[in-house]
């Protein structure tokens, strides 16, 4: 049985948002514009953001850079109606850690869950790599008798 993840999509095609939605089911995704993804995300519990990256006024990679230097986890798969390639080199550019994978337009069913998927086991992975790297440099406390 897939596990079925919180997404937060950020488009500002609302026909694109709802065919986004049909092929990701059963998981939660929760459509909206970029401004309104920067209050969203934060607090929101989200698994992984999907995100256009031609959108205004803010496009798709001034919001994962945003999101990184807020220090959000949240990995980010973006979306493109243009090459791919020349976006993944522009986020790599950029340096953006959470970018996960880019897509292009028009996008299938197996190509966006194999995606998803990818994007969210990286990032437990990633976590959980950083927790037990944290707890084998953090100094060792004395123990009481």
């Amino acid at each position: 049985m897939q596990a079925v993840h919180r997404i937060l999509l950020v488009d500002d095609d609302r026909p694109f948002a709802d065919a986004i939605r049909r092929l990701l089911a059963p998981h939660v995704v929760e459509a909206t514009t970029a401004t309104a993804a920067l209050a969203m995300l934060p607090g929101g519990g989200y698994d992984l953001a999907i995100i256009d990256v031609r959108m205004w006024p803010i496009d798709g990679l001034e919001l994962a850079a945003d999101m990184q230097r807020r220090g959000l986890t949240v990995p980010v798969l973006l979306v493109t109606g243009g090459d791919a390639a020349r976006v993944r080199q522009m986020a790599d550019d950029l340096l953006l850690r959470n970018v996960s994978d880019v897509l292009a337009k028009p996008i299938n069913r197996v190509d966006l869950e194999a995606a998803v998927a990818h994007a969210v086991v990286s990032s437990v992975s990633e976590r959980i790599t950083r927790r037990a790297l944290a707890i084998a440099v953090a100094p060792s406390r004395p123990r009481w008798p």
